[in-house]
């Protein structure tokens, strides 16, 4: 809300419709969340798109790029991803991506209070080792400070204050990399796994990486990526603003697609009107090149009344009417970075009795939108109801032990009565371009339709969004 009224008065309009940008690795609860918190600050929520797929898309169009594989390295305050895209001038195609939620500039951070701590410990052996609240909060900010002057600077000195007490402590750029050091590791076996996954959907060749997120301005960074990837170009791409650029074109790239929809819309409505039978021009007449002579003759003639240009007109008629809408739209074809299954009864148990596990539908790195149906049986007579319990996990195999991975959430399908054992049953479930998920289910025998509705424990119900948005409008900012 705050960010969206600063904008508003920078450039003096009302703003309702946003596109919101999220980590790649993010699951269904965060960006779930997500969503909801733009609903809960009253806007109107177009998209979410993952942050590297946005600071591609601002790559791509600020820069001359024809056709290329990049893999964005995105390192920021919280989190960390590294996605492998191909870029065109018309389409962003993500080909695999991989990342921590749990890893940023924060974990620098605290391994340099860490480190402040037992610095300050050993000049001061009196200490109890007891950092109190203030302490620890001054410590917060001297930490972020000295990060940051070690970008510039090979050494600087941090004071140190606790329990009345004071220690000057000088800090290394050399010291500061060695103690993180662990933590760059944990963002180069990432980045590795998203270049193996690439390479085995046969894409082998990264033309460049770019550095985006506010910590890859840490030397230590472009420093251990170049020495991993030797041989590939490696460029900083405004670290701070990327996403949010990539963010800002997409939005204006869908504004500009709708307005020429809302043109259209317009012109079969004049036309609409004037027809004396019940036959109206739909749009879905245009997008499959549905009209007759005479009808296509109107639409131009409309359509030139309006301004519309003659070659425009021309390709929509001609059946591109799509092409003509999404003219302004660099096409985001995106991945999921997280497998989803359900729990199943499997007859491998020692005894060959069954036990649960869980069997993927959706496997990490495919493409989404994706919708996929398997059919399974029920486990007895004259089941009332199926209970799938749904999981979002990092496995890549099909079926697999459920070990520590906990339900994302439950859906349930109600049955016909009387059905036999081992009946079947489709289950669907389907993964939007936002990365939200939906599941239905059919029984198969009877063909009666099973209505699943998909309860995850760890996000707000619609009814919980819609009474923190009211209790949220009623805040005022300062």
């Amino acid at each position: 809300t705050k960010l969206v009224r600063d904008a508003e008065e920078q450039l003096d309009t009302k703003i309702k419709d946003v596109v919101i940008t999220c980590p790649a690795y993010f699951g269904i609860a965060e960006r779930t969340a997500t969503e909801n918190a733009g609903k809960m600050a009253g806007l109107n929520v177009l998209e979410i798109i993952n942050e590297p797929t946005a600071a591609a898309l601002c790559y791509g169009s600020l820069r001359d790029v024809d056709d290329k594989v990049i893999l964005v390295y995105d390192l920021g305050g919280g989190t960390f991803d590294v996605t492998i895209i191909r870029v065109t001038p018309k389409e962003i195609v993500a080909i695999a991506t991989d990342g921590d939620h749990q890893l940023g500039g924060k974990d620098w951070d605290a391994a340099l209070i860490s480190h402040l701590q037992d610095e300050f410990c050993e000049q001061k052996p009196d200490f109890d080792g007891d950092f109190d609240l203030e302490a620890l909060q001054e410590l917060q900010l001297k930490a972020e400070k000295a990060k940051q002057q070690l970008t510039a600077k090979e050494k600087t000195k941090v004071v140190v204050s606790a329990s009345g007490m004071k220690a000057s402590i000088e800090l290394t750029r050399e010291v500061f990399d060695d103690i993180t050091s662990s933590l760059l590791k944990r963002t180069i076996d990432k980045t590795n796994d998203a270049i193996k996954a690439a390479a085995d959907k046969g894409v082998t060749k990264i033309d460049e990486i770019i550095l985006v997120g506010g910590s890859c301005k840490m030397p230590q960074v472009k420093k251990i990526v170049t020495e991993n990837y030797p041989d590939i170009p490696i460029k900083m791409f405004e670290p701070n603003e990327a996403v949010a650029k990539g963010a800002a074109i997409h939005a204006n790239n869908l504004s500009q697609g709708n307005k020429v929809l809302q043109e259209w819309i317009e012109i079969l409505q004049e036309i609409n009107k004037e027809r004396k039978d019940d036959k109206k021009v739909t749009l879905e007449d245009l997008q499959n090149n549905n009209l007759g002579e005479e009808e296509k003759k109107k639409v131009q003639e409309v359509a030139e009344d309006k301004g519309q240009d003659a070659k425009k007109i021309k390709m929509a008629l001609g059946g591109e009417f799509n092409n003509v809408v999404n003219e302004h739209k660099t096409v985001l074809k995106n991945i999921t970075s997280k497998s989803f299954g359900v729990e199943v009864l499997i007859g491998d148990g020692p005894g060959g009795e069954y036990v649960p596990r869980i069997t993927n539908l959706i496997t990490k790195q495919d493409p989404v939108p994706v919708s996929i149906t398997e059919t399974f049986g029920t486990a007895a007579e004259n089941q009332a109801t199926v209970v799938l319990k749904v999981y979002e996990t990092d496995v890549t195999d099909k079926v697999y032990e459920i070990g520590g991975w906990e339900p994302l959430g439950n859906a349930t399908l109600g049955l016909p009565a009387n059905l036999p054992m081992d009946s079947p049953i489709e289950v669907t479930i389907e993964l939007s371009t936002d990365g939200l998920l939906h599941l239905k289910g059919r029984e198969v025998t009877t063909g009666q339709e099973c209505d699943a509705t998909f309860e995850s424990t760890a996000v707000l119900t619609e009814e919980e969004v819609q009474t923190q948005t009211a209790a949220i409008q009623g805040l005022v900012l300062k």
